[in-house]
C-alpha cells in the first residue's frame, strides 16, 4: 500500500486529503482533546493537594493514575506515528519473520504466527526432535541508541537469572527451552502447550466451586515455586493462565525476562488495574511476594463470578477512570468491598479471599504456601459420578492428542445424522478451522463437566455460534458419539468391562441424561 508521500507524488491528490482528514486530523483532535482533560485533572490534582481537599492517600492514588495514563496517552501517539508512518518506523511482520527464520534455520523451523500485545507467537518445530515449540518474538526494536556500558549491565542483570529461570521445572509453569536475547529479533523457544486461555472460558461462564478451588490450588502451588526460586511474577491475571488439554492450569513465567528491560509502564495499564496490588499499582518496584498473593485473589473472584473484581457499572467496555473508580470504592467503602465480596457463596472461601485482597500487604497471608493450605482445608462436595466421567475424559486427552479428531470422525460417521452434521460444519456461516474448533469443543465439554449441575450452562451451550439452530437429535448424536469415542481411547474402559463394574458406563450415561434433560428444557423455551 502506498504511504502518503507516495499518494502525494502520484498525483492521487484527492486521496491523499481523504487519508489526512479522515486517518490523521481526526486522530489527532481526538489525542489533543484527551490531552486537554487529562491537563485538567493534573490541575484539579494540584489543587485538591495544596487545599488538602482529599486524603493524602486518595492524592497519591491519583497521582498514580494520572502519571500512568500519560504514559498510555505517549504510547498511544507513539502508535498513532508508527502506524501513520510505519515505513519511517516499524518492522514489518513480514520482515521480523523473515529475519527469524533467517536466524533460527539451523535449528527450528518457523511456522504461521499469532499475534500477541507486545511479542508475536510463531508454531513451530525443532529440526532435530521434530518437537513442537511455539517461538516468541518481541515486536519492538529499540531505536534510541544505547551505550555500551549500559548493554553490558543490562546483559548482567539478565544473565544472573537466565539460569535459575532455564531450570525451572513445575507441572503448570510453561518451560522455557531455550533463548537467543542478544540479537535482533530477540526470541524465546517454548514448549507447545495447546491451551485457551482461563479469560476466554470465563467469557463463557464462570467455574464452579470445585473446579475454581482445584485451579487455584494449582496456581498457588506455581507461584510458590516461583517464590522459592527468589522471583515475583507480577503479572497474574486471567488472559495469561491456559487451560491445557489436561485441563491443568498453565502460567507463563516469560514476563520475568522481559523485565529486565526497561519496562513499558504506560501499557497494559488498564489490566494492571483489574489485577494489581495496591502497592504494586503505585509503583512496580514495590511489589513482593504478597502482590501476586492479591492478583491471584482477583484472579479466583473471577473464577467463581465470571466478571474482574474491580467490574464497572456501565455496561461496554471500562475506562480507566471507571475501574480506577471502583478499586477506590472496593478499597475505602466497607460497604462496597462487604456487597463485592458477598458474590463469593461459600463463607469459607469468602474468608479466603478477604484476606488475599487486603489493601495491606501485611493483612494477607504470610506466603503463598499459607493460601495454598488455606485453600486445600476447604471441604469440596463432589458429585461421585460427575468426577468419575471427568477423570475419563481426562485420560483420554492426555492419552490421545488426537482425540477431538477421532471424535469429530466418529460424528461425521453417525449412522443417522453424519452426513447432515458434516454438511453443518462445513457450512460457510460456521465454518471454523480445525485447531479453533477442537478448542471450542474442549472448552464446552470442560464447562459442561465443570457445570452440569447448574442449569445455566445449557443456555450458554445453546447459544454457541450456529447452535441455534441445531435440534434435539443432533445434541443426542453428539453426546452418542462422544461415549463411543471415549470407550475407544479411555484404556480404564475395557478394564471396567472385564471386571463386570459398570460405574464408569454408568457415569457417563448419568452426564448425557443429565446433558440431554437440560438442553430439552432450555429448548422447549
Amino acid at each position: 500500500m502506498k504511504n502518503l508521500k507516495q499518494r502525494v507524488s502520484s498525483n492521487d491528490l484527492d486521496i491523499a486529503c481523504r487519508i489526512l482528514d479522515d486517518a490523521f486530523f481526526d486522530t489527532v483532535e481526538e489525542l489533543r482533546n484527551e490531552y486537554l482533560n487529562l491537563r485538567a485533572r493534573i490541575k484539579e490534582n494540584k489543587s485538591n493537594e495544596l487545599g488538602r481537599v482529599a486524603t493524602s492517600e486518595n492524592i497519591e492514588l491519583e497521582k498514580n493514575l494520572l502519571r500512568r495514563t500519560t504514559l498510555k496517552l505517549c504510547d498511544d501517539i507513539e502508535d498513532f506515528v508508527r502506524n501513520n508512518f510505519a515505513y519511517l518506523f516499524r518492522i514489518s511482520s513480514k520482515s521480523l519473520e523473515k529475519q527469524l527464520k533467517l536466524k533460527l534455520a539451523a535449528h527450528y523451523e518457523v511456522k504461521d504466527p499469532i499475534n500477541g500485545n507486545s511479542a508475536v507467537f510463531y508454531h513451530g518445530t525443532e529440526l532435530n526432535s521434530n518437537r513442537r515449540i511455539i517461538i516468541r518474538a518481541l515486536k519492538k526494536y529499540e531505536f534510541d541508541p544505547v551505550d555500551k556500558a549500559t548493554q553490558a549491565a543490562r546483559k548482567r542483570a539478565r544473565d544472573a537469572r537466565l539460569d535459575r529461570i532455564l531450570n525451572f521445572k513445575h507441572r503448570n509453569i510453561i518451560k522455557i527451552l531455550g533463548t537467543h536475547l542478544d540479537s535482533f529479533p530477540q526470541c524465546l523457544i517454548l514448549e507447545y502447550v495447546d491451551g485457551i486461555s482461563l479469560q476466554s472460558i470465563l467469557r463463557v461462564l464462570p467455574l464452579t466451586r470445585v473446579s475454581a478451588i482445584e485451579m487455584a490450588i494449582q496456581l498457588a502451588d506455581a507461584i510458590d515455586y516461583l517464590h522459592t526460586h527468589g522471583e515475583i511474577h507480577q503479572r497474574i491475571r486471567s488472559s495469561k493462565i491456559l487451560i491445557d488439554n489436561e485441563l491443568k492450569p498453565i502460567i507463563s513465567p516469560f514476563e520475568l525476562l522481559d523485565r529486565v528491560k526497561t519496562p513499558q509502564e504506560g501499557e497494559n495499564f488498564l489490566a494492571d488495574l483489574h489485577y494489581a496490588a495496591p502497592e504494586a499499582l503505585a509503583d512496580m518496584r514495590n511489589a513482593t511476594e504478597k502482590s501476586d498473593q492479591f492478583s491471584l485473589g482477583a484472579v479466583i473472584f473471577e473464577m467463581l463470578t465470571g466478571k474482574p473484581l474491580f467490574r464497572p457499572l456501565s455496561r461496554g467496555k471500562a475506562s480507566l477512570q471507571e475501574v480506577f473508580q471502583h478499586r477506590l470504592h472496593f478499597f475505602n467503602v466497607q460497604k462496597v468491598n462487604q456487597q463485592v465480596l458477598a458474590q463469593v457463596e461459600d463463607t469459607k472461601l469468602r474468608s479466603v479471599l478477604k484476606k488475599m485482597l487486603a489493601y495491606h500487604p501485611n493483612d494477607r497471608y504470610f506466603s503463598m504456601g499459607e493460601v495454598k493450605h488455606e485453600l486445600q482445608a476447604i471441604h469440596l462436595h463432589k458429585n461421585k459420578s460427575i468426577d468419575l466421567a471427568l477423570a475419563s475424559y481426562r485420560r483420554c486427552c492426555i492419552r490421545n492428542p488426537e482425540f477431538f479428531n477421532h471424535f469429530y470422525e466418529a460424528l461425521f460417521a453417525h449412522p443417522a445424522l453424519g452426513e447432515q452434521i458434516k454438511a453443518y460444519f462445513t457450512a460457510p456461516e460456521v465454518v471454523d478451522n480445525d485447531r479453533n474448533r477442537k478448542r471450542k469443543l474442549r472448552n464446552a465439554l470442560l464447562l459442561l463437566l465443570g457445570n452440569i449441575e447448574h442449569s445455566s450452562i445449557y443456555g450458554h451451550i445453546s447459544q454457541i455460534k450456529g447452535h441455534s439452530k441445531l435440534g434435539m437429535e443432533f445434541y443426542e448424536a453428539f453426546m452418542d458419539q462422544l461415549i463411543i469415542t471415549v470407550a475407544k481411547n479411555d484404556y480404564l474402559w475395557q478394564k471396567y468391562e472385564a471386571a463386570n463394574n459398570p460405574a464408569l458406563q454408568d457415569a457417563w450415561a448419568a452426564v448425557k441424561n443429565r446433558t440431554l434433560a437440560g438442553l430439552r428444557v432450555v429448548l422447549a423455551k
